[in-house]
């Protein structure tokens, strides 16, 4: 055999398998380092801001944690129809009635089954 092959060892069986010890950047670097990194390189992460304002197209304000100061949307709670009650049915082509008259069919079949029954 020559020095460049390599001989694969299959492990036992029930042995556990070894995992090799990887050195990651965190063993690698120092403090010190790391620091002068920063400085050079600045931070990657955006700034936080704690108390950032959200303003609604509708008037209603709220403060939620964000990278951006403030936050302007069109929908919030207050107003989507979800949240409001006032929910619409779109119906195109009349396929709501023929789902309630397809129901209302089929629950009188099954009551005739078990009447029969």
């Amino acid at each position: 055999m020559t020095k460049d092959t390599k001989i694969e060892k299959k492990p036992t069986e029930g042995a556990p398998k070894k995992v090799p010890q990887v050195k990651t950047a965190k063993t690698k670097e120092s403090k010190e380092t790391k620091a002068v990194a920063e400085e050079n390189n600045g931070s990657i992460h955006p700034e936080y801001f704690p108390d950032a304002i959200v303003t609604c197209a509708c008037g209603n304000k709220f403060k939620v944690g964000s990278v951006k100061k403030e936050i302007n949307v069109e929908i919030c709670s207050k107003c989507h129809p979800f949240y409001t009650g006032q929910e619409k049915i779109l119906d195109s082509a009349g396929r709501v009635e023929k789902f309630k008259a397809k129901r209302t069919a089929a629950t009188k079949i099954k009551d005739k089954k078990t009447a029969a029954k």
